[in-house]
């Protein structure tokens, strides 16, 4: 989930660098395991924060429950 006010939204498209103070990028996940040892993952939940950078998104995540 990214918020922000439309003129951050904006600036943001055009690739600027904007302050992650100026916006809200959250992220949740969900895991799913094809492999028997990984299949404990998928009762876990993933949460995290990000920011936007002009050449991509940088996210730190973290494993709860």
């Amino acid at each position: 989930m990214r918020c922000a006010d439309p003129s951050t939204s904006a600036r943001l498209r055009a690739g600027e660098v904007v302050d992650p103070a100026e916006y809200y990028f959250r992220l949740g996940f969900r895991f799913e395991a094809d492999s028997d040892s990984l299949r404990g993952i998928e009762h876990r939940l993933g949460i995290g924060s990000a920011v936007r950078h002009p050449h991509g998104v940088a996210c730190d995540v973290y494993l709860v429950g």
